[in-house]
């Protein structure tokens, strides 16, 4: 090309357009989450944000990243999401699948629509984070689905010694308590139990513990 011509840029010296691209990866994953045989389009839009749609077993989903300087949240929207992996045991002590360090976690805008834990769907997720000089706030935390209706805050916090501690405020209300916690991989005799709880937690750990 010219002198003085770039890699990424046309003869005048003006960026070139990104084309979309797809790609195909075996593995992805956050923590103790995993997803396999992923596909995933990538787009850069025009005012430089970056458009991520994925698909997988899970049914995949759609990610939207804004561009650099840009004070937005990523949003997450998701089909499926399945928190059992969270809560096996040795989850955290694995060496590259440990829970991640809440300090590290962007701001995200999150929804699920299917938030499963074991093999049953619990309902749609919608959640918020807000980043902490130590951690992360989930803050507009909602679950709603057949047999549930929850809302919460979640903070979760690391201090540079790696001491992590937790603390939920929420409140839910079930039709079946006997069933959702059968949906969530729990032993349970009740049948057709409705019920409402409200939580105040604070615990030393990450979300698994």
């Amino acid at each position: 090309g010219a002198a003085g011509s770039r890699l990424g840029a046309d003869a005048t010296g003006a960026a070139l357009p990104l084309l979309p691209m797809e790609l195909a990866v075996r593995t992805v994953t956050l923590g103790a989450l995993a997803w396999q045989d992923v596909v995933a389009q990538i787009e850069r839009l025009s005012g430089g944000d970056w458009a991520i749609r994925f698909e997988n077993a899970g049914g995949g989903g759609r990610v939207s990243v804004p561009a650099p300087g840009r004070e937005a949240p990523i949003v997450v929207e998701l089909q499926e999401l399945n928190l059992a992996p969270l809560f096996e045991p040795g989850a955290e002590a694995g060496s590259d699948r440990g829970t991640p360090d809440p300090r590290e976690i962007p701001r995200l805008d999150l929804s699920v629509e299917a938030l499963r834990l074991a093999d049953g769907s619990l309902g749609r997720l919608r959640a918020v984070t807000e980043p902490l000089p130590d951690g992360l706030r989930l803050r507009d935390v909602r679950l709603n689905g057949p047999l549930i209706d929850a809302s919460a805050e979640l903070t979760w916090t690391r201090e540079g010694s790696g001491f992590e501690a937790m603390s939920v405020v929420g409140r839910a209300k079930s039709s079946d308590l006997g069933e959702l916690l059968r949906r969530g991989g729990y032993y349970s005799d009740l049948s057709a139990a409705p019920g409402t709880v409200g939580l105040e937690l604070n615990w030393p750990g990450g979300p698994g513990e």
